[in-house]
This record gives structure tokens, C-alpha cells and sequence, in this order.
């Protein structure tokens, strides 16, 4: 009988000032793999003193490597050093759960949420844009697998270079938990809510195009207020606490978010590019 596949799990996202979606999916496929005994995950960051906020704290055992942040990405990129295996120990996967590829003596998989920053450069700061192309050119040398949560991504990877025969198609889960009126009544309570709201969730930054959300809002002869849901990013949204019609209320719980979806009149999606 096999024993268990060890995985090597990227999670140094979760010390990120803002983890974002990358963060989100992250720790889920972790929480979602813990019954499976033929996997074994075994979460890799890099050198921290402290836990990271509640929110992002992991599910799974961390391994921690010699090199704190920011200069863990760059030795990566650079050096490639130190291999993850510094801190797990041998394993038979690594698997890269954002665009940073991590080295390995083992299998390599990334996960690809988007290459937005190819599309929109002006999108991104350029320190993350050059991040990012070098990642890239690593992804496309190493990568066994490439894993994208839609079928955009996968077209966009082509694009790129990456052989198709290495990349696979892996959409993201859906929290299937619905809020019923008592839970919509304690989220608007809890996050002084008006009665009727529209509703955008999300990092607050530039491609999230706030700015034309507000802008056709205005054009309606009687809006709903907007309320937006999310920690601040980088850039000039465009959009800020003084913009009449937008409250915004910052990160929300993981435990509030069915309610507040389920409270919302209409849900706002009007980011210019996603995965």
C-alpha cells in the first residue's frame, strides 16, 4: 500500500498586507484536503515572528525557510534558493499556490489565477509587473503542471508559452452555506448596513474599477448606496470615503459574507480584467 503524497503548499500570501483571492483559495483547498488521507500538505513560508491575522492563519502545519520577506520571492526568482525541501524535508510535490514558483527537487505545479498584468500592466506597480514577468519565464521553464481556474486563463498561458498539454483546467469551489434572515439582520447590524445596498467585494485597486461603477451609478435617477467590501490595495481607485452613495466597511469575516451577499439588492462585478 502507497503512503501518503507530501506536498510541499506555498502560504507565504498569508503574511501579505493584503492576502487577497489568492489567499482565499489557498487556505480553502487546504481546509478541503485535510480528510484525505492520501495527501499529505505541508504548508511553506518563509521566516515570520508572529502568526499571520486570524483570518489567514493556516489550517495545516507550516514549515518555515531561513529568508524572510520581501527577499524570500527575490532569492526564489534569483537563486533559485532555498529549495522547499530545506523545510519540509524530501517531498513529492511543490505545489506553488500563486504566480511565485517555489524551488524543488520535486514535481513542480503552480496555480495561475490570471495574467492580468500582461493585458494591463498600467494596472500594477512596475516592481510587481517585473516580479511577475520573471516568475513567468520560470513557470514556463519548470512548471510540470499549471494549474488556472478558467478557461481565460488557460487561453492567456497559451499565449504565453506554456505547452497546453501542461496546463489543466480547475475551477474554483463555491461556498454552498446560505444566510437566512436572522443572519442577514445580524451582518447589516453588525456593519451598519442600510436597508437596501448595492453590493462589490473585493481588494480596493485600480482594475477593480470602482471609478466606473460610481460613474454609471450616477447616471441612474435614484441609486441604491453602494457597499464596498474589502481591504485597500495599491493605486488611485478612484473611489474613497468621501465619494457620496459608497460606504465602505473594509475586510469582512469569512463568517459574515453569506449575509451580506444575501442582504444585497444587486451584486457589482465590474472589475476590467479577472482570471
Amino acid at each position: 500500500m502507497m503512503g501518503a503524497v507530501r506536498v510541499a503548499y506555498t502560504l507565504e500570501q498569508c503574511w501579505h498586507r493584503v492576502p487577497g483571492g489568492t489567499g482565499v483559495a489557498a487556505l480553502r483547498i487546504a481546509e478541503a484536503l485535510g480528510p484525505h488521507n492520501d495527501v499529505r500538505l505541508i504548508g511553506v513560508a518563509g521566516r515570520h515572528r508572529h502568526l499571520p491575522p486570524d483570518p489567514w492563519v493556516p489550517p495545516i502545519p507550516v514549515a518555515h525557510l531561513p529568508i524572510a520577506a520581501p527577499w524570500l520571492y527575490e532569492t526564489w526568482l534569483r537563486a533559485g534558493w532555498p529549495k522547499v525541501e530545506r523545510a519540509t524535508g524530501p517531498v513529492d510535490i511543490a505545489h506553488a499556490t500563486t504566480l511565485i514558483p517555489c524551488p524543488t527537487n520535486g514535481k513542480l505545479i503552480v496555480t495561475l489565477h490570471d495574467l492580468a498584468w500582461l493585458h494591463e500592466p498600467k494596472h500594477f506597480t512596475r516592481h510587481g509587473v517585473r516580479v511577475f514577468t520573471r516568475s513567468l519565464r520560470h513557470i514556463r521553464a519548470k512548471a510540470d503542471l499549471v494549474l488556472c481556474c478558467s478557461q481565460a486563463t488557460m487561453d492567456d498561458c497559451v499565449r504565453a508559452g506554456i505547452d497546453a498539454d501542461r496546463l489543466r483546467l480547475v475551477p474554483l469551489g463555491v461556498e454552498t452555506a446560505r444566510a437566512d434572515d436572522a443572519e442577514v439582520a445580524r451582518v447589516r447590524a453588525a456593519h451598519s448596513l442600510p436597508d437596501e445596498y448595492l453590493l462589490f467585494v473585493g481588494t480596493v485597486e485600480p482594475r477593480k474599477n470602482l471609478r466606473g461603477l460610481v460613474a454609471a451609478m450616477a447616471q441612474l435617477p435614484d441609486p441604491l448606496p453602494l457597499v464596498v467590501a474589502g481591504a485597500d490595495g495599491w493605486g488611485d481607485s478612484g473611489v474613497d470615503a468621501h465619494t457620496p452613495g459608497v460606504q465602505f466597511i473594509g475586510f469582512v469575516p469569512g463568517d459574515d459574507l453569506a449575509g451580506l451577499y444575501a442582504g444585497a439588492s444587486v451584486f457589482c462585478y465590474p472589475s476590467e480584467r479577472e482570471g
